[in-house]
């Protein structure tokens, strides 16, 4: 009917249909399933491009308007930082200041001798051994007025010792005074720095 009296021909034919009948299969159960898999990730991934997409843009304008508050923010806070910062040259006033502090609250001024400058990453610090005699509560105000001072000082109480100061007049009671050994140290930027702003 076909021509398939040959056994040649059979087995021709039948090794064709076997082909064909092996590509049906490897589409409908290999090639069909990744096909469709790989079209749904695809979609599954477009999506999630898209939605970053709308994030992005919503998120974006706050982002950069959030970056540029916090950069004000810094702006500000480094100009307050600069301008409690005495220079190299102001420091000399700075201690004027503190010793017309020491007037003020009545305290005498004991012993004010300047230590080695440390040189740190930002700050030179320049200490001071500072020795003050008064009373406990003059003490007290005299380090509220150098912590006061408008530019950065640090005053670190090292002891204190109470001291029974005899009478000026024999009629006179002694009285008790508090003498206050304190590491003053004042704070200025690096010549370079300086030269910088």
């Amino acid at each position: 009917m076909f021509g398939l009296d040959d056994p040649g021909q059979q087995k021709t034919a039948v090794t064709v249909l076997l082909i064909i009948g092996a590509a049906v299969l490897f589409y409908q159960y290999e090639w069909s399933p990744l096909r469709s898999d790989r079209m749904a990730a695809e979609q599954h991934l477009s999506l999630i491009e898209q939605t970053n997409r709308q994030a992005r843009a919503v998120t974006q304008p706050q982002r950069v308007a959030d970056l540029k508050r916090r950069e004000s923010d810094y702006r500000i806070a480094m100009a307050a930082y600069d301008e409690l910062l005495p220079s190299a040259a102001e420091v000399p006033l700075l201690l004027a200041q503190v010793s017309s502090a020491a007037l003020t609250e009545h305290v005498e001024i004991v012993q004010f001798t300047p230590l080695d400058a440390r040189a740190g990453e930002d700050l030179i610090e320049f200490p001071y051994d500072l020795q003050v005699q008064g009373r406990y509560h003059e003490v007290g105000r005299f380090m509220a007025a150098i912590v006061n001072l408008p530019r950065m000082v640090r005053p670190m109480i090292v002891s204190l010792e109470g001291v029974l100061v005899p009478p000026a007049r024999a009629f006179e009671e002694p009285k008790h005074e508090v003498v206050a050994t304190i590491v003053l140290s004042a704070f200025a930027r690096p010549i370079d720095r300086e030269d910088q702003t």
